[in-house]
């Protein structure tokens, strides 16, 4: 168990700039006009009277693991820090590493930058990751999430902001990293701005990835198509454009099914089908496989429903319109 002391006064220009070494900490750059950054200086200053700030002392210099953003706001008023908890480096980096993780989860808990870089120093240090490390980042300790999470370590600051300010899911970046790296922000920065739940999104980016997986000029001539830039541009909610650019992208990737589907929606009214029988026309070809949903308020309107369906069903047009594909 490292040894550590209280100690007040730390002069300020014998702190570190960069603890890259040391420090688990990621955090939204300093912007006046920032509501964000702004929230989380106050929060910091709250809980630094109850947590005060963490240095490891090492060639008479403090590094900082904890708290950089409160030490930052008296560094730049060129004032001493009041008071910071000073611990020694144990000699083994891995266990160390593992006291670091412990101390940061249960002082400030991590957002999901910060495990991807608690998770990349632990490989850096050692190939094989102790179990206690994904148990305390709480992360699968699965190849699939190593990998994401290693990518997400290495992504552009520019992804991470997405991510933190809640524009973009980390598993909808986890999609993203499927991609060549150079693709990444371009995808991240595209997907952010489209209004419509995370699975849509994913479905987007898997979409993009099977008609475009490793040419960026590919996936650039897509999310930037004049069809597109037109759906963006039109005068309706965000959601509804939202879903608009959804449809555009699964015409793209599947345009025989969406024909298709153009063509099955016109041709229910002539069949006989109303508005209380939703049919749900399958998403490809693979699996060809026809649902429906049934609206009804009480057991005698879905007896007659269920009726005029069984009438509709033994018409020759319906017949005709079930067996024909494309």
């Amino acid at each position: 168990m490292p040894e550590y002391n209280l100690k007040k006064y730390i002069p300020f220009e014998e702190i570190d700039e960069e603890p890259i070494e040391y420090s688990l900490e990621y955090y939204l750059p300093a912007q006046d006009n920032n509501m964000l950054y702004n929230n989380i200086m106050k929060e910091t200053a709250e809980y630094s009277f109850l947590y005060p700030a963490i240095f490891v002392l090492e060639n008479a210099r403090y590094k900082v693991v904890l708290g950089k953003r409160w030490v930052d706001k008296y560094k730049n008023m060129k004032k001493d820090i009041p008071y910071g908890l000073v611990i020694d480096r144990l000699h083994d980096k891995h266990e160390f590493l593992k006291f670091l993780i412990y101390l940061k989860k249960e002082f400030q808990g991590f957002n999901i930058i910060e495990k991807s870089i608690a998770l990349k120093r632990a490989f850096e240090l050692s190939p094989s990751v102790d179990s206690d490390i994904f148990t305390l980042l709480d992360i699968p300790k699965t190849e699939k999430y190593i990998h994401n999470f290693l990518h997400l370590s290495e992504a552009s600051d520019n992804i991470k902001m997405l991510i933190l300010k809640g524009a973009l899911h980390e598993y909808t970046a986890f999609e993203i990293f499927k991609f060549p790296e150079e693709s990444w922000y371009l995808l991240a920065e595209f997907i952010s701005k489209i209004s419509i739940g995370t699975k849509k999104r994913n479905e987007i980016i898997n979409m993009i990835y099977d008609m475009a997986p490793d040419d960026q000029s590919s996936i650039r001539k897509i999310i930037e198509s004049s069809e597109l830039k037109k759906i963006r541009a039109l005068q309706i909610d965000p959601p509804q454009i939202g879903r608009e650019v959804y449809r555009f992208i699964k015409k793209l990737r599947y345009p025989y099914i969406s024909q298709y589907r153009e063509k099955f929606d016109k041709k229910l009214t002539a069949v006989g089908i109303d508005k209380r029988f939703h049919f749900i026309v399958p998403r490809d070809f693979e699996q060809w496989e026809f649902n429906i949903v049934v609206s009804f308020s009480s057991v005698e309107d879905l007896k007659n429903n269920l009726e005029k369906l069984r009438l509709i069903t033994e018409k020759k047009s319906f017949s005709e319109l079930m067996n024909s594909r494309y």
